[in-house]
């Protein structure tokens, strides 16, 4: 395989020749040829013409029925009525079975087989599903809290009295809600990864499109309240007084002495190691880039009609959020993560960023700096930096592992302190592989897709790392935290911001 053919393969961008002549067609519309989808359309055309005469003839019927009321002779009123009755018939037997004989037609051409048409699709009532009505077991099982939990974050959320909400964006359709219902239907979606259809199966009931449209609402919602103020970068302002807290943890976890167990005998043997002055670190935070697969994008046919090509702007939109080092196409999240197991973010953005593209964009060097700068409350003067692997560059407030080369090549000193903070470090790629396990939602990258009329893929994954924090606000961190680092996190309402609003 040559090179180029080999890159192609790996992207997914355009081909030569049209990849429905060789793949298997999983959309039954692709089973027909194009003068088979020509041919339906004209049907489909004819039908609409059809429709429009015979309404036309309705109308005019109407009119007519109006004038025989007001009709001054006995000559003209049956004048009248003997044009209503041609109408009539020519409406019944001529329109009506043109419009049969084309749907019957349009009908053999249908993309549906009888054996899915037939089948019954009944989700049954709404069935009002509330926190109390769940189970100990259920709760934990679909929404990775606990009954208690659940009541604690519906009332931080302080959704609204939903009364009704935006059915689609085209039209002026709506669906009523109850916020609880609502809530436990995001929760449970995120955390379970199952599509609407095997929801409303399984638990809700209802209609997966009413669903759908609900979701949609709770994510852009609880991503507008929350995403500047608690999850992103700007959250950093209210833990700048515990920095040196966060310092003095890490520095305290570094200097704990490193040991493994021989096998069979379970002897305890020491690892060369090194330790830091407490009271002179400044890391109080780690610092990495996270990305998670999406659907690729402009992957669809150009027709639906077997050998169709793609879009022409296909190629593109692929390659906009398409990672030639990752190979993949996706998101790309720069995460801050404190001893706590609180992530804050930047992002999420186009995965064709690298690390160091997010770091410029986000400018996250200067704000750190300014943060410190402008509160002025540290005796020592001290800036605090945040550690960073090796792809980063060291800043005013950004650290990175000693690197040399064959001219300046690393002491001991400085080996084992790089050995020493990457065994540390690697807690934060833990918590990224922590919360992919328990907000399943994240490995569905059918579910982050990016080419609708109305993607919600930024929101879905900027709300997965605000469950994860709240998760770990409740019930720890297995990374983190008190097990790790020694450093509890904030109650929930601490995180959340909200004070004396909750009880």
């Amino acid at each position: 395989m040559t090179r180029a053919k080999r890159a192609r393969a790996q992207t997914g961008n355009v081909r030569k020749e049209p990849i429905r002549d060789t793949q298997k067609q999983y959309r039954h519309t692709h089973g027909l040829s194009c003068v088979e989808v020509m041919v339906r359309h004209a049907f489909q055309v004819e039908m609409i013409t059809t429709v429009d005469c015979s309404q036309s003839i309705i109308d005019e019927v109407t009119e007519l029925a109006a004038s025989i009321a007001t009709a001054a002779t006995p000559n003209e009123h049956d004048e009248l009525m003997e044009e209503v009755e041609i109408l009539q018939a020519m409406n019944q037997h001529c329109l009506k079975p043109v419009y049969e004989y084309y749907e019957r037609e349009e009908t053999l051409l249908c993309d549906v087989p009888p054996q899915v048409h037939d089948v019954r699709h009944d989700f049954g009532a709404n069935r009002r599903r509330t926190i109390d009505s769940l189970t100990d077991y259920e709760a934990l099982s679909y929404t990775n809290f606990t009954k208690a939990q659940l009541h604690r974050i519906y009332r931080c959320n302080n959704l609204p009295a939903i009364d009704h909400v935006r059915c689609s964006y085209t039209q002026d359709n709506y669906y009523k809600f109850q916020g609880e219902e609502l809530f436990l239907f995001a929760i449970t979606k995120m955390c379970t990864g199952l599509d609407n259809t095997m929801l409303c199966d399984l638990f809700f009931g209802g209609s997966p499109r009413r669903w759908s449209n609900g979701f949609k609402w709770y994510l852009i919602f609880t991503n507008d309240r929350y995403h500047d103020p608690v999850l992103s970068m700007n959250g950093l302002k209210r833990e700048t007084k515990n920095f040196p807290y966060y310092a003095s943890k890490i520095a305290r976890k570094f200097n704990i002495e490193r040991f493994y167990l021989e096998n069979h005998t379970y002897n305890y043997i020491g690892v060369e190691c090194t330790t830091i002055d407490e009271e002179n670190c400044c890391l109080f935070s780690f610092l990495d880039g996270s990305v998670t697969e999406s659907s690729t994008w402009g992957t669809g046919a150009f027709g639906d009609y077997y050998g169709s090509m793609r879009h022409d702007d296909c190629y593109l939109k692929q390659r906009c959020i398409y990672s030639g080092y990752k190979k993949l196409h996706g998101l790309t999240t720069l995460a801050l993560m404190l001893p706590t197991g609180i992530h804050y973010i930047y992002g999420p953005c186009s995965m064709r960023r690298s690390d160091i593209s997010m770091m410029n964009m986000s400018q996250l060097d200067d704000f750190l700096f300014d943060l410190q700068s402008d509160d002025n409350q540290y005796a020592d003067g001290r800036i605090y930096k945040s550690y960073a692997d090796k792809i980063f560059h060291n800043g005013q407030c950004i650290r990175r592992a000693h690197k040399g080369d064959h001219l300046n090549p690393l002491t001991n000193q400085q080996r084992l302190e790089n050995s020493g903070m990457n065994a540390l470090r690697v807690s934060i790629e833990n918590n990224f592989a922590l919360m992919c396990n328990k907000w399943k939602i994240c490995s569905q990258f059918s579910e982050l897709k990016l080419g609708q009329e109305h993607p919600h893929a930024k929101e879905l994954l900027a709300v997965c790392y605000l469950m994860a924090n709240i998760s770990v606000c409740l019930q720890g961190s297995q990374v983190a935290g008190i097990g790790t680092f020694f450093c509890s996190p904030p109650s929930l309402e601490e995180y959340l911001e909200l004070g004396d609003e909750v009880e």
